[in-house]
């Protein structure tokens, strides 16, 4: 396996701000999803759902992985990963994980937690969809967060699933038949439905190697807004570089916030407060910049991450117009080092972007956001620095 995405929720405390800015990464039903910024054993940011339905499109926000989207399908399955609380506040069905065919017109599977605390597999939805497997009943218990991982070998007519529960296996099944929609049975999307809270998320494909290969356990998802300038080679819409991208709250990112350039190699670089203590074990970086084009002249972009004396571009991308949208780069080691990363190293990271080339128009960016994967820890936390 390899590492997929990660997801802090720390880009934007309005909803239709985090559906608008990810369009090929993730969706959100703007009337009953909504950002929370103090929920779960950290009292941090995540995403809630406050709709009963766990039915197909109903109240539900998710990853896009189909192949126009950012991420691309998961063909052979992955394992998923998030800290997550099921409400006792329901008609019945209680939450619930579902895993989409190839361009989200049917749901294939659906790990469901019943009134009980019974985590079913359904072969469809979440509500009338066939059940396939079971845990015992209280196996995930209402109100209480935990952490939820999903590993699936494909799907099919004969295929394998495990559910854990804060690192215990509650549901082990072979050769069950978990192709529930129709078309390509390749997975083109995750989505969380009725009442629940998600935080801490990543996500795996079956490429990539250790520790990339099973299930990563107990997880935490740090994010950071810049706290001060570093390089400043574009240009402010009003005030400065670092006002334009260090915010998300009060509708940013926002598109009639940014820094702007219309030459090409031009640079702006963010530091961060130091956030991250003590000896913990850090498994990734994300660095993500929210940017967009004034015109349809193609052209494009590149994040920049500086670690140490090394400083990196990040996949060249192409902005789209109107609408800033993110463009993430994973970083799995230190460039710096080419070793494992460590909290001082993250503190001391620099992210921004750059212009590769520039049309007719010009390249804004609206938003700087560091991310870090880390396993969990209840030591020497200090989350969400801005």
């Amino acid at each position: 396996m390899t590492l997929r995405t990660i997801e802090g929720f720390g880009g934007s405390t309005t909803i239709a701000n985090f559906q608008n800015n990810s369009p090929t990464q993730r969706w959100a039903n703007t009337t009953w999803c909504s950002i929370q910024t103090a929920i779960g054993p950290r009292s941090t940011y995540g995403m809630r759902i406050a709709f009963d339905s766990v039915a197909s499109g109903v109240a539900s926000w998710g990853l896009d992985l189909r192949a126009a989207g950012g991420l691309g399908p998961l063909a052979s399955g992955g394992a998923l990963g998030c800290r997550m609380s099921f409400s006792s506040v329901s008609s019945g069905q209680y939450g619930a994980i579902s895993f989409g065919n190839s361009d989200l017109s049917a749901l294939e599977f659906t790990i469901q937690r019943a009134s009980d605390g019974t985590v079913n597999v359904r072969r469809g939805d979440g509500a009338t969809g066939t059940i396939v497997a079971s845990s015992s009943a209280d196996a995930i218990p209402a109100d209480t967060f935990g952490y939820l991982e999903i590993k699936w070998n494909g799907i099919g007519t004969s295929k394998d699933v495990t559910v854990r529960w804060n690192g215990v296996a509650i549901i082990t099944a072979t050769s069950v038949n978990i192709q529930g929609g129709s078309g390509t049975h390749t997975c083109g999307g995750i989505g969380w439905f009725g009442r629940t809270d998600t935080q801490d998320l990543y996500l795996l494909d079956f490429t990539g190697s250790a520790p990339f290969t099973n299930f990563l356990g107990d997880m935490e998802v740090w994010s950071f807004l810049p706290t001060a300038a570093t390089a400043t080679g574009w240009t402010p819409s009003a005030s400065t570089n670092l006002s334009r991208v260090n915010s998300n709250s009060a509708g940013r990112p926002s598109s009639a916030t940014y820094n702007g350039a219309a030459s090409n190699g031009l640079e702006d670089r963010f530091s961060f407060t130091p956030g991250m203590t003590g000896s913990r074990t850090i498994l990734a970086v994300a660095s993500r910049a929210c940017l967009l084009q004034t015109v349809a002249s193609a052209a494009t972009a590149a994040g920049r991450l500086k670690s140490g004396a090394t400083t990196s571009s990040g996949a060249t991308g192409t902005p789209p117009i109107t609408t800033s949208t993110y463009q993430t780069d994973l970083w799995l080691t230190n460039p710096n080092t080419s070793g494992p990363w460590t909290p001082a190293a993250v503190n001391a990271l620099e992210v921004g972007y750059q212009t590769v080339s520039v049309g007719s128009g010009e390249v804004r960016a609206t938003q700087v956001l560091l991310e870090a994967l880390a396993r969990a820890s209840n030591s020497g936390l200090n989350l969400f620095v801005f």
